[in-house]
């Protein structure tokens, strides 16, 4: 057949071999070398490509264990430009990602917070050895600290200007040790409770500002040191009150038009049954001034403050007063600090004989610690 050549074993071509038609190979074509326009080849993956513009990859791309997907971006003669991938890729990146951004997770090494960081951004500072979280809650972000080889809690209000309030419960469940100074320079608002559970706190804490406690704040060991200034509690549990005059006879609790309240600071003293109730636990200071109402009475008379009174003269006396028959003695007082649990009552109970409370006269009590 014209223009038609089979080879039935290898064919070797030395030197300039020129083909002017078609040739169809069913095996294997080698050489050392290939030359000339290769655009009909197909099947072929190029090993690099260089470009000068954008280069967009628009539709999906999975990287498999036959397909490798390679983007370079070269620089100088060879080109450059941007790498623009809007569909999406499974498979891996070789090489430096420190220009990647809006992935989260990376983490920065400095001594001085990075600028413009990404939400979950970590930052070890370097000068310190303490690592922070860039956390962001609804439009702003903060750094959080999230480990301090020294448990250094100072860190965390470090540079702080401003009040600091914890709104809600703030527990610490597990066992942490403090050994280093927590200083505090603002003033720090509290709430709720604050619970420590656990929390062994072996270094001095510093407070320079204000500490306002809305809750509850147990010292089991150790001390307290106020080296200036002073600790106010404005509504410690205490009352005042004043006689309106006029003989009572025993047995009668003083209370209701014979008693006056002065102040009712929390409001524990029921003037109606003339009992004061602890609300808190501790000590309680507790005072009480009357007058005889005769110096002719030719009986003893006697005044008691009574701790938990339930009737007539029941209870354990706390404060006792008492006139000689035919007294020569008008006003006279008496004091006491009691121990009170929550719950625990005092009454003032005219035991014996008549006592009188008047103007001049009082009884008080006030929480001390």
């Amino acid at each position: 057949m014209a223009n038609e050549f089979i080879a039935r074993k290898g064919i070797i071509v030395s030197g300039s071999g020129t083909v002017t038609d078609t040739l169809d190979v069913s095996g294997a074509v080698t050489a050392s070398a290939f030359k000339g326009d290769g655009s009909q080849l197909t099947n072929l993956v190029s090993a690099s490509y260089a470009s000068t513009a954008s280069v967009a990859i628009t539709s999906s791309f999975a990287e498999t264990s036959s397909v490798a997907l390679k983007v370079r971006i070269l620089s100088g003669s060879q080109g450059s430009g941007d790498a623009v991938y809007t569909g999406s890729f499974t498979g891996s990146f070789i090489g430096d990602g420190s220009g990647l951004t809006g992935i989260g997770g990376t983490v920065t090494v400095t001594g001085s917070a990075p600028s413009n960081p990404d939400a979950s951004e970590l930052w070890f500072d370097d000068t310190t050895g303490k690592t922070y979280i860039y956390y962001v809650s609804a439009s702003q972000g903060q750094w959080i600290l999230q480990s301090d080889p020294t448990y250094d809690i100072g860190a965390v209000v470090e540079a702080a200007t401003a009040s600091i309030a914890i709104s809600s419960s703030y527990a610490v469940s597990s066992s942490n040790t403090i050994t280093s100074s927590y200083a505090i320079s603002s003033s720090v608002a509290t709430s709720a409770s604050y619970a420590l559970n656990g929390f062994p706190y072996s270094g001095s804490a510093i407070i320079t500002g204000s500490l306002s406690i809305g809750g509850s704040l147990t010292l089991s060991t150790g001390s307290l040191t106020i080296n200036s200034g002073s600790i106010t509690m404005p509504n410690r549990p205490a009352f005042r009150v004043t006689g309106s005059g006029g003989g009572t006879s025993a047995i009668t609790t003083l209370s209701g038009s014979k008693t006056g309240e002065e102040y009712n600071q929390g409001n524990h003293w029921d003037n109606s049954t003339g009992t004061f109730t602890a609300p808190i636990a501790g000590l309680y200071q507790v005072n009480v001034t009357v007058r005889t109402n005769s110096n002719s009475l030719g009986t003893i008379s006697q005044l008691i403050v009574y701790k938990n009174n339930t009737g007539g003269v029941t209870g354990t006396p706390q404060i006792m007063i008492e006139y000689g028959a035919n007294t020569t003695m008008n006003h006279v007082g008496g004091s006491t600090i009691s121990k009170l649990d929550v719950g625990d009552t005092l009454k003032m109970v005219v035991a014996v004989g008549e006592i009188s409370f008047d103007g001049n006269n009082n009884f008080s009590v006030a929480y001390i610690g």
